[in-house]
């Protein structure tokens, strides 16, 4: 078995504008060229009006996250280069955090760093956010520049025995751009490498303007409804690395437990979700709806629509790796992770 497994890219996503990466094991003769994922913090659209606001914190508009995500047995050291896009394309300085998880150093502009193992490190480069004020008071008095940050998912490596085999006879595929099915007989249901769309979403709730928007909405009397994608009892999902899955989805209700019901997507036994995957709202629209009466000092506010996997109710849930990704009030679109 591989002590390193990197991921080269992902059909039909692009990657990161802001930083690119090569791995390897340490001291090995040559590097990988690794996908770096990135997801970006739209910009804030907020219009009293109409009493509209889509949750983005507007000093963090275009602020971006890149990650790398790769599987490394343990023990193994393993190197990484990054390299910077975007302003000079020169790193100056990289700081690894936590510091005791991770050595770094800087090389003809780009960083080398250096980790042992399964690890989770960010990676300041050029003090991006250890040198810099990014507290309230001074994105009021003046906003702070775009930040643009790199972090390092190493995770543990997958045994034979844990990694579904597609071409088994009790392993269900599913290729980008095929509908997900709920019902299968298979045990196992495998998402292929690329970009999957796990129920429908309509355009106007996937729209980043004000014009002829709608909030993606849970419920099915509206015009952004998005349905979730149903997680079964007795039944295993997998998202390997290189799978992206667009939308949302909570278990269906389908356990021997009491108040089960598909409806609200209560009650779920024994199933699992496993992999090191991305799950992603990044198409979908959030529009923040006052319910004020009036009142716009002494109000709430609520971001109606999907908010990520529920599985309430849930027993003998196990969920591994994959991710999921969802700052609201500092919204930046996307991922479970």
């Amino acid at each position: 078995m591989s002590s390193l497994l990197v991921f080269s890219n992902i059909t039909g996503l692009e990657t990161s504008s802001h930083f690119a990466c090569r791995i390897r094991e340490a001291g090995g003769a040559s590097w990988s060229p690794s996908f770096v994922w990135e997801n970006t913090a739209g910009e804030s659209i907020d219009d009293a009006t109409a009493d509209i606001n889509n949750g983005y914190f507007w000093p963090l508009a275009n602020w971006t996250s890149s990650w790398v995500s790769f599987e490394v047995a343990d023990g193994v050291a393993v190197e990484l280069e990054v390299q910077k896009l975007h302003g000079d394309a020169t790193i100056a300085l990289a700081i690894p955090r936590p510091a005791h998880r991770a050595a770094a150093s800087v090389s003809g502009g780009v960083a080398i760093v250096t980790i042992t193992g399964p690890q989770q490190v960010n990676i300041d480069i050029d003090g991006t956010l250890e040198q810099t004020n990014t507290g309230m008071g001074m994105m009021y008095t003046e906003r702070v520049a775009e930040r643009h940050t790199f972090t390092i998912f190493a995770n543990p490596m997958l045994s034979d025995a844990e990694r579904p085999d597609p071409t088994s006879s009790d392993v269900r595929v599913v290729s980008p751009g095929e509908t997900p099915p709920t019902d299968f007989s298979e045990t196992t249901l495998y998402f292929l490498p690329g970009v999957h769309n796990l129920s429908a979403i309509p355009s106007c709730c996937s729209t980043r303007t004000l014009a002829d928007a709608c909030p993606c909405s849970t419920d099915s009397t509206q015009p952004g409804y998005v349905a979730p994608y149903g997680l079964k009892s007795y039944k295993r999902y997998y998202v390997p690395t290189d799978a992206w899955l667009e939308g949302w989805f909570r278990s269906y209700g389908d356990g021997p437990i009491w108040g089960a019901d598909p409806t609200t997507g209560f009650g779920v036994d024994s199933m699992q979700l496993f992999g090191y995957g991305t799950v992603s709202g990044a198409t979908m629209q959030w529009k923040q709806t006052s319910t004020c009466s009036g009142d716009s000092e002494n109000c709430s506010r609520v971001l109606p629509g999907p908010k990520g996997p529920l599985a309430s109710g849930r027993d003998g849930l196990r969920r591994r790796g994959a991710d999921v990704r969802r700052l609201q009030h500092a919204q930046s679109d996307s991922v479970w992770r």
